[in-house]
């Protein structure tokens, strides 16, 4: 938990109430400018052509105004009036190309928009309006490249040219980045790490696409070029930032891209058992001298930024000095307990690493398992499981080196997995709730038997997403037509509700340095698995709120009220606390704006992991509880269920409420 010096009261209160004014205008200007684009597309036959031009043109002129203004007088509010003002342009683009039907295809659409938002990109030089403006180009280019449909990329094979495309322009902007870089306002590297991470994941697509094309016999044709198209860009990333640009979070993901590479080219000449067997076991070598090597970097990077005599205590200098509201120390400092390896408070780029190595190499050697040992029962399964855990357990507790740590890690998981579809062959046979013991007692016994957080956390993530699947009715298990749709949500939104309590307390228990270690994989792999169920309750059965049962109502407002609930919880906990009118008063007016995202309910697990990573100074959960709210918000956009007016005039109302409640926070009187 956060200790801090004492001070004055009110200078502590004032900061309280600039922090959440400033987050509370932030979310409203987000709301809103989802609920322009949704209002735009719902094309509302109520209002005559004209008056839609009209309000939206007013609408930009009105955020053009205030974005000046604000700019001029140096107000850090004129970025996201600028933001604003850029989905504007936009959404004022679609509607003028809506209502003439202009003919335009849709890559021009975007080109002009970004043409026309690079003045203000220009002045601001905002992370938002950059990351934007990229996005734009590489939706024009994909959409100029693969026609009018945007899914038209995913025919494996047939258009891999256009990846290469992509990764000559992401390239290109990854270089026009760091040229520009003491210009750009970008304290946390977003902008390089993104068009670093976007060169590299399109490096992969390519070889992807190489492998496909090699599966079909064009070997020389796909193979030779996807090498030299995806190998030489992840070389010289990696070249680049540990030479010339030091940044080890990027290293480390040119040392994830290139292993998946190596793994797409090797997967073509895979025709047996034994072939499975070694390109698990070459990834697994490769992935473990890329976590040592990444170690390394960090070490080095830690050194050279002075940051502190042992990487264990200083596992943060990755993460953005934090202030909490108060004005207190940089949050989120870690402070490693007694006895602790370095390897338990790495950054997140290594723990990627892990994961993404972890991932390929269980399921390879799981298929081998299962081809070679012709485990075909609930029986076999178990046995093969529970020996594999126990064994990579043992193994990764006595070992040394930590090689065999990580080797026995990757044993362990295996047999959690094996166990799984055992489990899961047993429910099948004979209900789910003779098994679920044996899946939970398998699942404690990975995460307890282990000190490793890649590990934990996909112990934690395997039972309990899982466990949330077999304990829904069998005929969402095995047939989606063979039950209500509403009972289904109903099921899905309670889950959701508990994993997403269990996830904010076991984060808020974890605050603690000496049981950050322990505790934090469970409360990641709750919060992870619930928004995969939040996900689902849009995309598999969109069910409209009033026509869900009492019981699945109470679960989606539970999981609305939350945020605000987390919120006040971290007013009051944190020392000097807030004063405690602000907690309620802050903590209700969330409360009212939660209906706002209340049939979005993955808005509101990205909400809840927004103000956890804020509260604790963790940059991964913020950047991607900002990427999950994202994502919910175009689930939501495409949600049947619910009009898109309706849709917009909830947005706006929360995006209102929000604001109104940023400017009294930062009222004069107050």
């Amino acid at each position: 938990m956060q200790v801090t010096e004492a001070g004055p009261p009110a200078e502590h209160a004032v900061r309280w109430r600039q922090g959440l004014a400033h987050g509370a205008g932030l979310l409203a200007a987000a709301l809103a400018g989802a609920a322009l684009v949704f209002w735009v597309a719902a094309n509302w036959p109520q209002m005559t052509q004209d008056a839609r031009l009209t309000g939206v043109q007013g609408v930009l002129a009105l955020l053009v105004v205030l974005a000046v203004g604000l700019a001029w007088r140096g107000h850090r509010g004129a970025e996201p009036a600028a933001g604003l003002a850029a989905l504007a342009t936009g959404a004022l683009l679609a509607l003028v190309g809506q209502i003439y039907q202009t003919g335009a295809d849709a890559w021009q659409l975007f080109l002009t928009w970004a043409v026309l938002i690079l003045p203000w990109l220009v002045v601001l030089r905002s992370v938002f309006l950059v990351l934007l403006w990229g996005a734009l180009l590489n939706l024009a280019l994909w959409l100029f490249l693969d026609g009018s449909t945007a899914a038209a990329w995913w025919r494996w094979g047939e258009s891999w040219s256009t990846g290469i495309w992509l990764l000559g322009l992401n390239a290109l902007l990854l270089i026009g980045a760091e040229c520009l870089r003491p210009v750009l306002r970008d304290p946390w590297r977003l902008i390089r790490r993104t068009a670093a991470a976007a060169t590299l994941a399109w490096a992969v697509a390519v070889a992807a696409q190489g492998a496909v094309m090699g599966f079909a016999g064009m070997w020389a044709q796909s193979l030779l070029p996807a090498l030299a198209f995806s190998l030489v860009p992840i070389l010289a990333i990696y070249a680049a930032y540990t030479r010339w640009r030091r940044d080890p979070a990027v290293a480390t993901l040119a040392l994830l891209a290139g292993i998946g590479v190596v793994g797409f080219l090797l997967v073509v000449h895979v025709e047996s058992a034994e072939g499975v067997l070694g390109l698990a076991l070459l990834i697994l070598a490769l992935g473990l001298g890329a976590a040592r090597h990444a170690l390394q970097l960090w070490a080095q990077a830690v050194k050279a930024d002075g940051a502190g005599a042992s990487p264990a205590a200083s596992a943060a200098s990755d993460r953005a000095p934090v202030l909490d509201p108060a004005g207190a120390s940089p949050a989120g400092r870690l402070e490693a307990p007694a006895g602790a390896r370095d390897e338990d408070h790495a950054p997140w780029y290594v723990t990627a690493l892990r994961m993404g190595i972890l991932a390929p190499v269980v399921l390879l050697l799981g298929v081998w398992v299962a081809i070679s040992f012709d485990l075909d029962s609930a029986a076999d399964a178990l046995s093969a499981g529970v020996l594999l855990m126990l064994g990579g357990l043992a193994l990764g507790r006595m070992a040394s080196r930590a090689s065999w740590q990580e080797t026995g890690g990757v044993l362990a998981i295996l047999g959690l997995l094996l166990c799984a579809a055992g489990v899961w062959m047993l429910a099948d046979e004979g209900g789910p709730w003779g098994a679920l013991p044996i899946l939970l007692a398998a699942g404690a016994a990975a995460y307890a038997g282990t000190r490793q957080f890649a590990v934990r956390l996909a112990a934690a993530g395997l039972t309990l997403g899982l466990g949330c699947w077999l304990t829904m009715p069998r005929g969402f298990l095995y047939g989606w037509g063979d039950g209500s749709a509403s009972d289904w949500a109903t099921g899905l939104a309670w889950r959701l509700t508990i994993l997403l309590v269990l996830g904010a307390i076991v984060w808020i228990v974890s605050q603690d340095a000496a049981r950050r270690a322990r505790w934090r994989p469970l409360a990641w792999a709750a919060l992870t698995t619930a928004a995969g169920l939040a996900l689902q309750i849009d995309v598999l059965e969109p069910v409209p709120f009033r026509s869900l049962p009492w019981t699945g109502q109470g679960g989606l407002l539970i999981a609305a009220l939350l945020p605000g609930a987390v919120l006040g919880a971290w007013m009051a906990l944190s020392r000097p606390r807030a004063p405690a009118n602000l907690c309620l008063g802050v903590s209700a007016a969330y409360g009212v704006a939660g209906l706002g995202w209340l049939g979005a309910p993955a808005c509101a697990v990205a909400l809840v992991g927004l103000v956890l990573g804020r509260w604790s100074g963790n940059r991964p959960a913020q950047a991607l509880s900002v990427l999950l709210g994202l994502v919910g918000l175009a689930v939501y956009y495409f949600d049947p269920s619910v009009t898109l007016v309706a849709k917009a005039a909830r947005l706006g109302l929360a995006a209102v409420w929000l604001a109104a409640l940023a400017l009294w926070l930062r009222a004069p009187w107050r």
